[in-house]
């Protein structure tokens, strides 16, 4: 008999019913490991999660969902004192095709800060990038930055663990006059665990 402990990760456990009588665990790195019911003594989960892995667009009335996908994993790979983060939604899609795949770039400089306004983000900081949202903190003249919206980014160094939490709504003034340009479509993200390095 084996011992499975989950220690600090969400994990998503289907316990299978078939012939097979199988048990998966896949956590929210990506790693995930299947094996007999009949080796399994016990599954003890030492944390508790509150939220869920998961991407929200909703349409500007807040009502119709465009994407409401949880958010199986996340790769991260370091460029230029920022880093970047692919929120992968489905194990098929490219990791560079910001069409269905998010990415969001950070600068560490913006962790552990608590809720940032983003209205007020310093040049430089962060950006998304997924299907017709392209939002971007104030780097230049022609960069859409959003007139309304939050982002809180935990990072715990000692475990590697991350927390990112951003609604924001598609909004951004004209860069061309007056006037507020956008879709208005509402985007909620929420993204715990350790990514894989890409």
């Amino acid at each position: 008999m084996k011992q499975y402990i989950l220690f600090g990760v969400m994990a998503l456990m289907t316990l299978g019913a078939s012939a097979q009588n199988k048990m998966t665990v896949v956590k929210t790195n990506g790693e995930s490991d299947t094996f007999s019911m009949a080796d399994v003594k016990s599954v003890t989960f030492q944390s508790v999660v509150v939220q869920n892995n998961q991407l929200q667009v909703l349409d500007a009335d807040g009502k119709t969902a465009k994407w409401d996908k949880p958010i199986l994993y996340a790769k991260m790979k370091e460029y230029k004192g920022m880093e970047k983060f692919y929120l992968v939604l489905d194990e098929s899609s490219s990791l560079t095709d910001q069409l269905v795949t998010p990415l969001l770039t950070l600068r560490p400089s913006i962790y552990n800060q608590g809720e940032c306004d983003l209205t007020k983000m310093e040049a430089n900081t962060w950006s998304i990038d997924f299907a017709s949202v392209q939002l971007y903190s104030p780097d230049n003249e022609y960069m859409p930055v959003p007139n309304n919206g939050t982002l809180t980014v935990n990072h715990d160094a000692g475990t590697g663990e991350y927390e990112i939490k951003l609604h924001v709504q598609n909004y951004y003034p004209s860069a061309w006059g007056e006037g507020v340009n956008g879709s208005g479509e509402i985007i909620t993200l929420y993204y715990k665990g350790i990514p894989q390095a890409y």
